[in-house]
Parts: C-alpha cells; structure tokens; sequence
C-alpha cells in the first residue's frame, strides 16, 4: 500500500511540473488549514497528504482543483493545503524546508511506517546543471 501511496504522490506531483496555465475545470474544494490543524491531522490519520506553498502562490492555486479531484477519489487518504508565509518556510522544525515562493511541494506522511519512511517528500524535479 506505502508503495502505491507513493506512486500516486509522485504522479500528483509531477502534475505540478506542467505548464503553468490555470486549470480551467470546475474547482473542487481542498481543506486548506493552518500550522495547528496541520499538527492534528497527522496525529489523527494514518495517511495525509499536504501541498505545502507560500501564500499566493499560483501554481498551487492552479494545481489545488487536480489534487481535489484526486482526494475524491482516493478516500483512504486525507488531503490538505498549507498556505505558509513566506519569510516562515524554515519554522516547525524544518517541517516546511524547502518550500519557497513560485515552487510548492507535496508532503506525504506514514503515521504507521517503520522510522525513516515516514515522511514522503516532492518538491519537483532535480534542477539540471
């Protein structure tokens, strides 16, 4: 199952790599819930999945209807999106490294994996020197 999470995961991010254009389908509606009820909903669930974004952030927005749609349809697993300002991306203990402005990122946790997988990280593909 942590396998198949993951292969959904990373195909919803790559999603994120796509064009930049707005998606133009009617919104679903996708939680959107601050630090403390971030912290709740990982205790509570076995499986979450966070987009993770700076406030403002435009292709979070445009990518936040394509995630909705797929929490629809996936109902084992909660999904949820973190607006974080942008001068606070390094706080909660590294929770929000490497989320900046312009560049979301999907976060994936495992309450009941084994330590050291328990927290699936995307941020999108390797920058190419």
């Amino acid at each position: 199952m942590a396998r198949r999470l993951q292969r959904i995961v990373l195909s919803l991010a790559a999603a994120t790599t796509l064009g930049d254009e707005p998606h133009t389908s009617q919104p679903a509606s996708l939680a959107a819930i601050d630090m403390a009820a971030t912290k709740e909903l990982v205790m509570m669930n076995e499986k979450v999945v966070l987009l993770l974004h700076t406030r403002g952030c435009h292709r979070a927005e445009s990518f936040s209807p394509t995630l909705a749609s797929v929490a629809e349809r996936v109902p084992g697993l909660e999904f949820a999106r973190l607006s974080l300002e942008p001068d606070a991306t390094d706080t909660g203990g590294g929770f929000a490294k490497g989320v900046e402005a312009g560049r979301p990122m999907l976060k994936a946790f495992f309450r009941n994996a084994p330590p050291g997988k328990r927290v699936l990280d995307y941020a999108g593909p390797p920058n190419e020197a």
